[in-house]
């Protein structure tokens, strides 16, 4: 509880106010963090023009409340007015921490509770200017950083890749930008964003890093990538949506992953080192990589000689490609369960979502919940059959994410700030089923394009 009393003691750090007080009236006074990122400059001036009250007496000049700068972010702020009769006339400003919550106070709650509380508690006489409760239309200084390897960098990846990290970044662009400003950059001129185009995308990423609160990585596993990336976010001291370094180092390993998911059903597997005692056929795919990358099946003795040492082999299990996806925080919440079409032994497409049974869903969440540092949108690939056997888990964002609006109706930007900050997320119901295609040829009306590939997002039902 911060109280502001016409006291002429020396100031303290948190409630010193910035006017001096007459022993008419006391200036209010509001708390906000030394980093100046807790309350954005919208709901910093939507806070004020609430409390920008007068409390005077008849003949009095009128002292106005500012903002104080506090040592530390805090959940809930109360205050209270000392005005002449020494009547205590409390005023209290639930301030949420996540930016989604922040902007619905800004625009609904705040405004009632703050109007209704005046109305109620502050005598007519010492209220001369009515407050303008409309949040103002300003961006926040409070950002997400979204990098997304393909769109942020000017490697030259397939097209048919790339337009999969274009699609996954422009969902989160725009549902990010929805509840907190997005700040990021392009390796290349995109016509869905207005966004600097880069040379050294490595250079941009530390400043970006430097300068933003929140952050959001999505890029391959291959080579170590997305663990680097996501080191250095946590180095800078930058708050991560997604998952941990150490998540990211025990999923992005295949075979750290297989061991860590021991008691989970998943096919039998072991490293390539010149002989198996696996049964043939064998699924063949490098330790660490992303996707189809590198994927083999293995029928024959010779076929095995000819794989390079410390590739994975796995038992094939036959039955419908699937995957999971679903928000990791304190509890593991599904978001949905997504098909996994291929052709020629490359990803097509999904349709989403689908239905899972309970006892299929347990096991899909004790994998997640058996790998530490997990948090965010994780992915898990499942095959189903008699039995679902789990494939292995993904700690970053998947493709199927460009379609959750569409099938689902939620923001996932939205989610994954609510999910970080601990706060209640939305119930999850199913508005229509989907199917995302990618195609090799520009569309028109496509998702996104890049080249001769494109996204589709389609209706089904």
């Amino acid at each position: 509880m911060l109280t502001a009393t016409p006291s002429r003691a020396k100031p303290t750090p948190i409630t010193a106010p910035i006017a001096k007080a007459s022993r008419y009236a006391t200036s209010v006074v509001i708390p906000m963090s030394s980093t100046r990122k807790f309350l954005t400059t919208p709901m910093k001036m939507a806070i004020k023009a609430t409390l920008r009250v007068t409390l005077t007496r008849k003949s009095s000049e009128p002292r106005l409340c500012e903002m104080l700068t506090l040592s530390a972010p805090m959940r809930e702020v109360s205050i209270k007015v000392r005005v002449p009769a020494t009547t205590f006339l409390p005023i209290s400003l639930s301030i949420p921490r996540s930016p989604p919550a922040r902007a619905a106070m800004m625009s609904d709650s705040m405004s009632r509770t703050s109007s209704s509380c005046m109305e109620k508690y502050l005598p007519r006489r010492y209220l001369k200017d009515a407050p303008n409760l409309k949040a103002p239309k300003q961006k926040s200084l409070s950002m997400v950083f979204l990098f997304e390897y393909a769109t942020c960098t000017r490697e030259a990846l397939p097209e048919s890749i790339a337009v999969e990290g274009l699609a996954m970044f422009r969902a989160l662009y725009e549902g990010f930008s929805e509840v907190e400003g997005v700040a990021s950059f392009t390796g290349r001129a995109m016509p869905y964003f207005q966004l600097p185009v880069v040379e050294s995308w490595e250079r941009s990423f530390q400043e970006m890093l430097a300068g933003e609160e929140h952050a959001l990585i999505v890029a391959p596993e291959s080579d170590n990538l997305l663990l680097d990336l996501t080191r250095r976010l946590e180095k800078a001291g930058v708050k991560n949506l997604g998952s941990s370094s150490r998540g990211v180092a025990i999923a992005g390993d295949k075979y750290a992953c297989y061991r860590a998911l021991r008691g989970v059903n998943q096919p039998r597997t072991e490293l390539f080192s010149g002989s198996t005692t696996l049964d043939f056929p064998l699924v063949a795919k490098p330790r660490v990589g992303e996707g189809c990358e590198g994927l083999r099946i293995v029928s024959s003795e010779e076929e095995l000689s000819s794989l390079p040492r410390g590739y994975l082999l796995q038992e094939y299990v036959p039955g419908r490609a699937m995957s999971a996806s679903l928000i990791v925080g304190d509890e593991v919440r599904l978001l949905s369960v997504n098909t996994q079409e291929f052709s020629g032994g490359s990803y097509t497409g999904a349709e989403l979502p689908l239905s899972l049974d309970a006892e299929h869903l347990e096991e899909v969440i004790r994998a997640v919940e058996r790998i530490p540092g997990l948090a965010g949108y994780v992915g898990v690939d499942f095959v189903l059959g008699e039995e679902l056997w789990v494939i292995e888990v993904n700690p970053r964002i998947t493709t199927p994410a460009a379609a959750m609006r569409e099938a689902l109706g939620v923001n996932l930007g939205e989610l994954l700030f609510r999910n970080y900050y601990r706060e209640a997320l939305p119930e999850l119901k199913r508005r229509r089923r989907v199917r995302l295609r990618k195609v090799g040829k520009r569309v028109e009306n496509a998702f996104v394009s890049v080249e001769d590939a494109s996204i589709v997002i389609e209706v089904v039902e």
